[in-house]
């Protein structure tokens, strides 16, 4: 074959070439990848291969055994978006919570199931210590504020069944506003109701 005659088939012959390279050097970067991998290289994966799906999979082992070794500072900073990563959030709210600090669980974890559990000691130890008006506003929703709401909607409705005219209408708007949800608010909603029907004949 003459030079000319290679020379008009050399580009058709590299871009061959490009292509073989291309295939096979794509299929061995996952191959060496899985190599790394199988041998518990996990760093190595993630430096050398950050693109490809097994490197996820690095990140997952690496994430459990910071798991396994109590770092749950580094699981969480590290790969928060690994399942490790839950578990660790988990852990440390279990920690705080063990310790007492309730606060610190609600503040740092509020979505975590214990967190729900925080805020009933959290209302436990407000309603022991009297201590109802921060309760019912830090806590409005736990048994111990709805029981303190019953009650005190009660003694207002009870107090307000007193007065008469205009004092007892003003007076059931208010247990009307402020509690809400109660039996006694039912109540005084019917007594106001009847009031006006009163007044209109």
């Amino acid at each position: 074959m003459s030079t000319p005659r290679l020379l008009r088939f050399l580009p058709l012959l590299l871009v061959a070439a490009a292509l073989i390279w291309l295939v096979t050097g794509c299929s061995s970067r996952p191959a060496a990848a899985q190599r790394l991998f199988a041998k518990g290289e996990y760093q190595r994966v993630l430096k050398k291969y950050p693109d490809l799906e097994i490197a996820r999979r690095a990140e997952a082992r690496l994430a459990e055994k910071l798991c396994e070794d109590k770092q749950y500072d580094a699981v969480i900073r590290q790969f928060p978006q690994t399942p490790a990563a839950y578990k660790a959030r988990l852990a440390l709210a279990q920690q705080l919570f063990d310790a007492g600090r309730y606060l610190a669980v609600i503040d740092s974890f509020p979505y975590l199931p214990l967190a729900a559990q925080a805020r009933e000691r959290m209302a436990d130890s407000l309603y022991g210590s009297g201590r109802f008006d921060d309760l019912l506003m830090r806590y409005p929703d736990s048994p111990q504020a709805k029981e303190l709401k019953e009650k005190r909607a009660a003694q207002a409705l009870t107090d307000a069944k007193k007065l008469r005219g205009q004092a007892r209408q003003q007076a059931l708007e208010e247990i009307m506003r402020l509690y809400s949800g109660t039996g006694s608010y039912k109540e005084a909603a019917e007594l106001q109701a009847k009031a006006r029907q009163v007044s209109k004949k």
